[in-house]
């Protein structure tokens, strides 16, 4: 009996328990949309925006704006200089609530597709950029006469950043680990064509510069100042590689220069309807 008591209240302290973590959980939510709730007022009322804001709640940051701006006032019959300037006024606006410095921000050219009027600005550090995301969209919308601001900025390291360690050490980091993990000659390991350096986060701790090396269907972060690596598997159509070869020959004549194939460099190539050209060992990605 007393052990039939014993287990009841030991239930019953665990189902308390877990009700108490999911009133934390859920009141901790509510605690993070008040807080944006709070930063999308004081936005608009430092800005004189009007329209629509969501958040990002794991970010806690304004993730999207849509609507207007008072004071920025612009047709779409403007001319490019026009746009320019409506859109270096609201990346003045926008700026603060966002995890950019205005110096890391590099404007692409405006475009208008399709009555969508918009520019890019990239971060980067040291002319690196941020894998995948790293920037602050602006677009105006001619149909609905509105701005649409997307907001994929992160935070990134300050000061002089480079790379300590060099490309080729970071491939030989990945061979290694890519041999003793599936047991293989590393000197049969041919790393994809394309070697990467860009701020990075795959192991979801903070933004750093690191190597992306491709070998056999893995990809490897290799951080380029400590040289730790981080693996990742990869989808396989990813690792697309073509390679143009041909025999060179004399200008002036039909002379062989070389009687093995070898990798032609600057051809291009049309594939898909994008357009390619081949590196110095006549490969594309």
């Amino acid at each position: 009996m007393k052990k039939i008591e014993l287990f009841i209240i030991t239930m019953l302290f665990v189902i308390s328990y877990a009700y108490a973590d999911g009133y934390r959980t859920d009141e901790d939510h509510w605690e993070k949309v008040r807080q944006m709730d709070e930063m999308a007022e004081r936005f608009k009322a430092e800005t004189g925006f009007t329209g629509s804001i969501s958040y990002d709640l794991n970010m806690m940051c304004i993730g999207y704006y849509e609507g207007k701006f008072a004071g920025i006032q612009i047709t779409a019959e403007a001319d490019t200089a026009s746009f320019r300037s409506a859109f270096e006024q609201i990346m003045d606006k926008v700026l603060p609530y966002t995890f950019a410095k205005r110096e890391q921000l590099v404007r692409s050219r405006i475009t208008n597709n399709h009555g969508i009027i918009e520019t890019d600005y990239y971060q980067q550090v040291n002319g690196y950029r941020v894998e995948g995301i790293g920037r602050l969209s602006i677009a105006y919308e001619v149909g609905r006469n509105a701005f649409a601001i997307g907001n994929g900025t992160v935070e990134l390291p300050e000061g002089d950043v480079s790379a300590i360690i060099t490309k080729e050490t970071a491939v030989n980091k990945a061979k290694e680990y890519h041999s003793n993990r599936f047991d293989l000659n590393i000197d049969t390991l041919i790393p994809y064509a394309n070697v990467k350096l860009e701020f990075s986060n795959p192991d979801s701790t903070q933004y750093s510069l690191r190597y992306f090396v491709i070998i056999g269907g893995m990809g490897y972060y290799v951080d380029a100042d400590t040289g730790s690596l981080f693996p990742t598997q990869l989808i396989t159509h990813y690792l697309s590689t073509l390679s143009v070869e041909g025999r060179m020959y004399s200008p002036y004549s039909n002379t062989v220069l070389t009687h093995t194939n070898v990798g032609l460099q600057n051809m291009e190539i049309e594939l898909n309807g994008s357009i390619y050209h081949t590196d110095i060992h006549g490969l594309v990605q």
